[in-house]
């Protein structure tokens, strides 16, 4: 049964400010210091823009956030901080501190004035609000959809399909939405 959410905002229609986007950007880096500009486009038309100073030192740092909230100039601080990792590739990764909380995270939310950790919003995902009908309805259409990405999955290079014999969950799974992707296409 999916939650109720009157009166609930849903977060993947916020606004986020994520660690993952500042790596793939090549900032998160011990001792560098960076100013980044990020730019969001409302439903409404309305382009909303942040600037973000970085200041990392070796194992923590500060984030400088400059935007405007309702024509008026808001600045913000951020705490980061390093932490060890149990994957041999990346020994350590960057958190934020949620001002508010001080939950280590590795995303914010917008609630209107600031930056804050999810749950302090009390929202919901969008899949969180439909149904489970609804949301296998939604998987298969989007198979239906976009056939060529889950024949992808199904002949990955390093796909594993049996173990000990018997096929796994997941190669399973893919086999059983292919085969209704295949109904649905010969039934036309």
């Amino acid at each position: 049964m999916p939650n109720t959410f009157k009166n609930r905002k849903i977060l993947d229609h916020l606004k986020q400010l994520k660690l993952s986007e500042l790596k793939k950007g090549g900032y998160l880096k011990p001792g560098k210091k960076s100013e980044i500009h990020y730019s969001w486009a409302e439903g409404s038309g309305k382009i909303s823009t942040i600037s973000i100073k970085l200041d990392l030192l070796d194992n923590s740092g500060r984030m400088t956030l400059n935007y405007i909230v309702n024509d008026r100039p808001v600045e913000g601080e951020i705490a980061l901080v390093i932490r060890p990792s149990n994957l041999a590739s990346n020994p350590s990764v960057w958190f934020m501190l949620c001002p508010d909380s001080n939950r280590l995270c590795r995303k914010l939310y917008f609630n209107g004035t600031r930056f804050i950790h999810r749950d302090l919003i009390g929202g919901l995902y969008e899949s969180q609000t439909r149904s489970k009908a609804t949301r296998g309805l939604y998987r298969n259409f989007l198979d239906i959809i976009d056939s060529d990405q889950l024949w992808n999955d199904l002949h990955k290079k390093h796909m594993k399909k049996t173990y000990k014999g018997k096929l796994t969950l997941r190669y399973k799974s893919l086999l059983n939405r292919n085969s209704i992707v295949d109904e649905w296409v010969n039934s036309k």
